[in-house]
C-alpha cells in the first residue's frame, strides 16, 4: 500500500503533549482500520489536518 511515515507536528505541540505523557503521532494515527484502508495522516496542526488515501 505504500510506505508509512509519521505525521508532522509543530515541535512546540509535540513537546506540550510529551510533557503530559501523550504520544501525539500515535494519537493521530489512522489506527487499525485506517491502516487496512490505506489512510495515512501526513500533517496535523490546530488549523489543518492533511492525509492521504488510495
Amino acid at each position: 500500500m505504500g510506505e508509512h511515515t509519521a505525521p508532522l507536528f509543530p515541535q512546540e505541540v509535540i513537546d506540550e503533549y510529551a510533557a503530559l505523557g501523550i504520544d501525539l503521532p500515535a494519537l493521530f494515527s489512522a489506527g487499525h482500520l485506517g491502516e487496512r484502508m490505506g489512510v495515512t495522516i501526513v500533517e496535523a496542526a490546530a488549523d489543518r489536518v492533511v492525509g492521504t488515501m488510495p
